[in-house]
This record gives C-alpha cells, sequence and structure tokens, in this order.
C-alpha cells in the first residue's frame, strides 16, 4: 500500500478569546484527518486553520479516480456517506458519522472499495430487491456499473443486466428499521422498480464526492 496526503486551507477565521488546540482524528479503515491551529488567543486574532486528510491507497487497486460517496439526500442524522461494513454489506455512517471510505468506479463497471480492496456484487440479479455486498474475489463482482452525471453530481449506476440498461434504484433503511450492521450503519439496498418492494427504506443516489 501506499497514502496519498491532501491538504486543504480552510478560510480565514476570526477567533477571540479561545483555547484551541491540535486535533487528530484517526480512522480505523486507513483514513485519518488532522487539524492543526494555534494553541491559546488571548484577543481577536485572524487565524488560518489547515486540514489534512491522508489516505492509504491500495498498491493493486485498479485505475480510475477514489472519490467517497456521498448518499443524496441524508436519511438518517449524521450519515452522508456510503460505507462497507464487517458483514461484507454496504451501509450508511450513522453509526460512525466520522467514518470515511474511498471508492473507484473502474473503466470495466465494477464498484472497488479502495478501503477493503474489495468489489461489490448484487446479492441477486434476478430479484426486486437486495443488499450490495463486497468480496475480495474480482470473480463476484458485477461489471454493469457506471457513472452518469445530472443537475451538477456525478452519481453511481448500476444497469439492470448486461443486457438490459434500465438503471436499478438505491434506497437507505431507517434507523427505526433496525436493518443494518453496529458497527457501521443502516444498510443500502437496490431496487428494480418498485419502493415499495424494500419496507422504511428512503430512495437515495450514490454521488461521487471527492476526497
Amino acid at each position: 500500500t501506499s497514502t496519498v496526503t491532501l491538504s486543504t486551507t480552510v478560510p480565514t477565521q476570526t477567533i477571540t478569546s479561545a483555547t484551541i488546540t491540535t486535533r487528530t482524528i484517526t480512522v480505523t479503515n486507513g483514513i485519518s484527518t488532522t487539524t492543526t491551529v494555534v494553541s491559546t488567543l488571548t484577543s481577536s486574532q485572524v487565524v488560518t486553520l489547515t486540514s489534512t486528510t491522508t489516505v492509504t491507497v491500495q498498491s493493486n487497486r485498479p485505475s480510475g479516480v477514489l472519490t467517497y460517496l456521498q448518499i443524496v439526500p441524508q436519511i438518517n442524522a449524521g450519515a452522508s456517506y456510503a460505507v462497507s461494513d464487517p458483514a461484507t454489506h454496504m451501509t450508511d455512517n450513522y453509526y460512525r458519522n466520522f467514518l470515511r471510505e474511498t471508492f473507484i468506479v473502474t473503466p470495466e463497471g465494477r464498484l472497488y472499495s479502495n478501503t477493503f480492496n474489495a468489489y461489490y456484487f448484487l446479492e441477486s440479479n434476478t430479484a426486486t430487491s437486495g443488499l450490495l455486498f463486497w468480496s475480495t474475489n474480482i470473480a463476484s463482482s458485477n461489471t454493469n456499473f457506471y457513472t452518469t452525471t445530472s443537475g451538477g453530481q456525478t452519481q453511481v449506476m448500476i444497469k439492470q443486466s448486461a443486457t438490459n440498461a434500465t438503471p436499478l434504484k438505491f434506497c437507505v433503511k431507517s434507523v427505526a428499521s433496525g436493518n443494518g450492521n453496529a458497527d457501521t450503519g443502516l444498510h443500502i439496498w437496490f431496487y428494480r422498480a418498485s419502493l415499495a418492494s424494500v419496507t422504511a427504506c428512503s430512495q437515495v443516489s450514490l454521488v461521487l464526492a471527492p476526497v
């Protein structure tokens, strides 16, 4: 593996009589964010903040652009991103709002998780609805994923099949449903036609968001 460091300067802020310390948040999936600022301020002072994000990149990753998958609209409070749970499903990040995961939509039509060095596939290629699963075995992956841009947003889509270009839809289970993984969040489902085929699930788009 290798690492890529991305630095962003936060807009200048004026802070009055505040104590500020260096804060580091380390995420177990290989992404860490460190925000460094000055220590103690005793009067009004303009401060420039710099946020640095370090992403661990798999050495054998496929070609493509690393992005987050943002859930639009947000369904469960604080859960804005799609992540992979330890039980090999895709969920939102409701139980760990700080968690981020990087993905690649490959030229071959695969959805790749850089974090787990794994590929996604549908629970069933014929069922009316189901979960999204991941596997480190590339042979298990679906090759019907693609991206499309609409309204200024680039979304991840997946065709019904190799011979049916009609896209599937995605939805996120509600907190009340309890349908998720306590380590990450609530499950993200696919469905073919009617949202009614998945109870307690709200339709969303999976939007590519820059790292």
